[in-house]
């Protein structure tokens, strides 16, 4: 088994491995917003501690396979040449940055918008690979649309932009009884005359996909744009052509 201390588990085995913390070893993370970052040591390692993957790739070699255990950089290059969503993606990728905004502090790390200045490397977030049929399929082939490739909506057809809001049926909250009383109803947010088009007022309701959704109203976004919450029971998670039906 591989541990970090001897616990009274580990007095237990045959064989102990001494593994490193994540703080004493660098490598990558891919978040639940399948953002893929890198992290780096903190404090040194201990003795002859080893990564988790060098362990695996030691124990591997005696199985007869061969597994990378020289650095975290190629076990992430192996991923990327074996795993379609991670394509494209190096350590030098993973690395680059860019100015974020509000600039807030800098010199502190207090939160205030980007008060902290990200040195280390902002990741790379994966596509979305949808795999429920319908209007909000990303793909005929299920793959992620490529970047750039226009969506055309048709006469009796909507844009529809995923939006975000505070409160939603996310696990964060709705695992929450103090905020899951926040949450509230699916709804759409139409402009007036797509809605007049429709046939509906503000708090009406339309059909998207087999769902029904209050109507509410915004002047200010194009007429042809439906706005739709994320994470309330629809899988629309990127921009998708839709018809909306008065129910």
């Amino acid at each position: 088994m591989q541990e970090l201390f001897l616990t009274e588990t580990a007095k237990l085995a045959d064989v102990v491995l001494p593994a490193q913390a994540y703080t004493e070893r660098e490598g990558s993370f891919t978040s639940g917003e399948r953002r893929v970052q890198r992290f780096y040591p903190a404090v040194p390692a201990r003795g002859q501690t080893k990564a988790d993957f060098a362990i695996t790739a030691e124990i591997g070699k005696e199985l007869g396979l061969e597994l990378e255990s020289r650095s975290a950089s190629q076990v992430m290059n192996k991923i990327a040449a074996q795993i379609p969503a991670f394509a494209g993606i190096s350590y030098g990728k993973l690395s680059e940055v860019s100015e974020q905004w509000p600039i807030v502090g800098r010199g502190d790390l207090y939160y205030g918008g980007a008060a902290y200045e990200n040195k280390q490397g902002l990741g790379v977030v994966l596509a979305l690979a949808d795999l429920t049929p319908g209007p909000f399929a990303q793909h005929p082939s299920g793959a992620p649309k490529r970047r750039g490739e226009s969506l055309r909506p048709k006469e009796d057809q909507w844009l529809a932009a995923p939006i975000t809001r505070l409160y939603d049926l996310g696990v964060t909250v709705a695992t929450s009884e103090l905020l899951k009383a926040r949450v509230g109803e699916a709804y759409v947010v139409l402009h007036p005359e797509a809605a007049k088009k429709l046939g509906v007022e503000a708090g009406g309701k339309v059909e998207i996909n087999g769902s029904r959704l209050e109507v509410r109203l915004d002047a200010t976004i194009s007429a042809g744009v439906a706005l739709i919450p994320r994470s309330m029971g629809l899988a629309v998670h990127e921009p998708a052509v839709v018809k909306l039906k008065k129910v």
